[in-house]
């Protein structure tokens, strides 16, 4: 009797993994990873963070995690790399150790299971990893841009070394259609694909339970290009409007102090970080969702934050922000509202739009869901990768 044929092995590099799917911590590596696991046989590479074990199996999916600097002072991979590499040059001691450690861990499990493909998440350090491996041991990789790795360090000299990964690379696939066009010029195949939500769990979830309370949410990381002090100085400004934040990062305190000086700063509750069951019970009783992303000083801003296509899925109206990541999905009185970013004044009319006419903003919404659920849908997402991961492997 034939054996059936082994799963293609696929390594996918990352930075930042939760502990488990919906803990709070952005999850979409490991959900994309998951609903692939059933065609693939799947290693998550990733570095150690607190409460983290060495190995763990989730979703049929292994997940391996690598000490990289004395664990009393590793923190670097905790939260998002880029902006506390930005906020605190002490960090990057941490980071030249990281990068070795995963060179030494990547080759460490590819000589175990002699990987058919690399997949970098981000284009560094992932990428820089999938490079080099690629040199090492002529593995192909795809790469996956999220944002910052696009956007933020940006001299001439890292301009050059992401290009070279890019075009290295089997395939790029960038968030946003922004991403994407910065390395057209790669000579490789381009994709637009933002991060997958499972539709299906998000309708079922989040039963919409129209009770009529004005209550506005906001979720996601509390940093510079997510806007967020836009969204507070505009509730404070409209009477009994509420304003949920969940999430957490490095501009809370100030975000705090901003809502405390302000008229109505008392209908701003900060809830900090909550899991996947808790944000989808604040989705049953809000009116809308605010993403109000802005540039930063720095540069960075969003690609097409995994909160939109949660919010599409739950049929959650969107206001937000017209930057290139959000404005490809969101069309103002179509799927969402559109407000220019930085505009609170635009924000106030967008968010008091949707107050006033609540039928609209369900229509918006039941819109958003039919128009771009195959772009969002994780199955659907899966199964895009599963045939770049094929093409890459065996090219014809």
């Amino acid at each position: 009797m034939k054996r059936p044929a082994s799963k293609p092995r696929v390594l996918i590099i990352a930075t930042r993994v939760p502990l488990e799917s919906g803990d709070g911590t952005p999850s979409f590596v490991l959900d994309n990873a998951a609903a692939l696991a059933d065609q693939f046989d799947i290693t998550i590479l990733a570095p150690r963070i607190r409460g983290s074990r060495a190995v763990t199996e989730q979703y049929g999916v292994t997940v391996r995690r690598f000490a990289y600097f004395p664990a009393r002072w590793e923190r670097l991979a905790d939260e998002a790399i880029m902006p506390q590499l930005g906020a605190s040059p002490l960090l990057w001691l941490q980071a030249v150790s990281l990068v070795y450690m995963m060179f030494w861990s990547a080759s460490r499990e590819h000589r175990d299971k002699n990987f058919d493909l690399i997949h970098a998440q981000w284009i560094v350090p992932s990428g820089l990893m999938g490079l080099i491996l690629r040199a090492v041991f002529g593995i192909p990789y795809i790469v996956t841009s999220h944002g910052a790795d696009a956007f933020r360090l940006d001299s001439r000299l890292i301009r050059a070394l992401k290009r070279m990964i890019v075009s290295r690379a089997e395939r790029f696939v960038g968030v946003s259609r922004e991403i994407a066009e910065r390395f057209r010029d790669s000579r490789v195949p381009i994709e637009v694909q933002p991060t997958g939500t499972d539709f299906a769990a998000w309708r079922i979830t989040v039963e919409r339970n129209n009770t009529g309370r004005a209550r506005i949410l906001f979720v996601g990381r509390l940093a510079s290009k997510k806007g967020v002090a836009d969204a507070i100085r505009a509730v404070s400004r409209l009477d009994g409007v509420e304003l949920r934040i969940v999430g957490d990062g490095p501009r809370e305190e100030g975000l705090r102090d901003l809502a405390a000086s302000l008229s109505g700063g008392d209908r701003i509750a900060f809830l900090g970080r909550r899991s996947r069951t808790e944000v989808a019970q604040e989705m049953r009783d809000a009116l809308c969702i605010v993403i109000p992303s802005v540039t930063a000083p720095d540069g960075d801003r969003d690609g097409t934050p995994t909160v939109l296509g949660e919010a599409i899925a739950a049929g959650l109206p969107v206001v937000a922000s017209n930057i290139a990541g959000l404005a490809e999905f969101v069309v103002d009185g179509e799927t969402g509202r559109l407000h220019d970013p930085g505009d609170v004044d635009g924000l106030v009319s967008a968010l008091q739009s949707f107050i006033d006419h609540p039928h609209f903003a369900a229509e918006l919404a039941r819109s958003a869901q039919a128009r771009f659920a195959s772009t969002f849908d994780l199955r659907r997402v899966a199964q895009r990768y599963a045939n770049w991961y094929r093409e890459a492997i065996e090219p014809s």
